[in-house]
């Protein structure tokens, strides 16, 4: 009786310690990954623009994600353009909030149908180019998304990476 009274105190203190610790975690996420490509923007823009393109150049692909399938809405180009997806890994759903060929898209993201972000690939004019940032951010509401906020780089990150190579080598390509 003494180890089961000596192990829920253990819990307790584990419980009350991880929802202590979640307070102190940022509320809030930002992924950002930039690159510059060799081209102005609006010849970025035609496929940073356009969901029709994505699986051609982001990680967001067949290949990378097996059975992953694509539906569109009834545009794939400017504000208001979406597209969703499902693959193993669960469902998503993208809109254009903004689109422009100078400062790039943004957009919405639902994940899940719970899990909602904010996020974009913003130009820069620089020399020799366009710098195209790739952001995403969005709140850690609750004890356990905020332990999400710790790994959220590490998990898209390497994604934003790929894409923006992906995207690099067909606007360069081209």
């Amino acid at each position: 009786m003494k180890f089961l009274k000596i192990l829920l105190i253990i819990l307790v203190v584990l419980a009350v310690a991880f929802v202590g610790i979640s307070f102190t975690l940022p509320g809030e996420y930002m992924v950002e990954r930039s690159l510059t490509i060799n081209a102005p923007s609006d010849s970025v823009f035609v496929l940073v623009g356009d969901f029709g393109t994505w699986p051609d150049w982001t990680a967001w692909n067949t290949t990378n994600y097996p059975g992953m399938e694509y539906t569109h809405g009834e545009t794939l180009q400017g504000v208001g353009a979406e597209q969703s997806w499902t693959f193993d890994g669960g469902k998503g759903h993208m809109i254009f909030t903004a689109a422009s060929d100078s400062t790039g898209v943004a957009y919405d993201l639902t994940f899940d149908e719970v899990y909602k972000s904010q996020g974009g690939l913003r130009f820069e004019a620089v020399d020799g180019g366009t710098k195209v940032t790739w952001y995403n951010g969005g709140k850690l509401d609750g004890i356990v998304a905020r332990y999400f906020g710790l790994i959220m780089d590490g998990a898209m990150g390497p994604d934003f990476e790929a894409g923006l190579s992906g995207l690099k080598k067909r606007v360069e390509g081209e």
